[in-house]
């Protein structure tokens, strides 16, 4: 290969060349220091925190949609999957095809902006119900407490670090409780 300009490089590995290859400029080259375990462990727990604060924010002011949203994922999770599924994937569609048009733009960017308010607060609410679940199947407590917000967020904490199951065991209830919730406004408004 012959490359003509400059060339910039940034890894942990170092540069492996071609003996064919020919570069008409300079090459930097910069490694990159893997983490520490230390500054991975305080990322970790920094990111652990904000969700829990915003987990709590959201259980401390919707405690009692929050609860109805369990019990119904409890009781019809196939129903809430479904309905989950679509919105997550037909929504930004219909989204783009409104903002396309030019007469459907303020419909379409409203739409864009209830999709990421409804995923912001989904991923909020799977952190509880994981929570719920798991008081459910350890303590036997069907309700809703401080302490089910903070065993949810470390489970899902803990979930997502399994590398294939636990993303797509994390996807599955956070679909499910995406039904839930777009199910719940759409009776709280009707």
């Amino acid at each position: 290969a012959k490359i003509v300009g400059n060339i910039s490089y940034k890894s942990m590995r170092t540069l492996e060349r071609a003996q064919t290859a020919t570069v008409g400029g300079t090459v930097q080259t910069e490694n990159i220091e893997p983490m520490s375990r230390i500054e991975y462990g305080k990322e970790l727990l920094f990111k652990m925190c904000i969700i829990l604060f915003a987990a709590l924010v959201f259980f401390l002011v919707a405690r009692t949609p929050l609860q109805d949203i369990v019990a119904e994922t409890r009781v019809s999770y196939g129903k809430q999957g479904l309905i989950g599924f679509a919105v997550l994937f037909a929504m930004p569609f219909v989204a783009i095809l409104l903002i396309a048009s030019i007469l459907g733009s303020i419909v379409g960017f409203t739409i864009l902006f209830a999709y990421i308010l409804f995923i912001l607060l989904s991923w909020i609410a799977t952190c509880i119900v994981i929570g719920a679940l798991a008081m459910q199947l350890i303590f036997k407590k069907n309700d809703l407490r401080l302490e089910t917000v903070v065993l949810g967020v470390v489970i899902t904490t803990g979930l997502l670090f399994i590398p294939i199951i636990g993303m797509f065991a994390f996807v599955a209830v956070f679909t499910i409780v995406l039904g839930g919730v777009c199910m719940h406004l759409y009776t709280m408004f009707r």
